[in-house]
């Protein structure tokens, strides 16, 4: 179970936190893999605490505001919380209804 549990809660953070590093990284100096590890671990910490159906607003403020601790910018920070929001949530989504589109129209749902 901790195999199957523990190495896609890695693989999240491992992806959240590439995609917070290149998203942050854009218009600046950036931060290191290690600081956006940090940061979007403890988002999903935060996210976890606070009881808000699937993080919204939790994240996305956590996200932002860790950002701005390890020395992002704060409209930058703000920006950088909003893309991952979208690349980590709604993206795969769009993916998923598109999904089910070609396996209804291949009669196999």
């Amino acid at each position: 179970m901790l195999e199957i549990f523990g190495g896609g809660l890695l693989e999240r953070l491992a992806f959240s936190a590439s995609v917070l590093l290149i998203v942050a990284s854009l218009p600046g100096p950036g931060i290191t893999f290690w600081e956006a590890l940090l940061v979007a671990g403890g988002a999903v910490a935060v996210g976890g605490i606070i009881p808000t159906p699937g993080g919204i607003g939790v994240s996305a403020g956590a996200t932002a505001a860790l950002l701005v601790v390890v020395g992002v910018p704060e409209a930058t920070a703000l920006a950088a919380a909003i893309l991952m929001r979208a690349f980590n949530i709604y993206l795969p989504a769009l993916y998923g209804v598109e999904a089910l589109r070609e396996l209804r129209r291949a009669k196999l749902l």
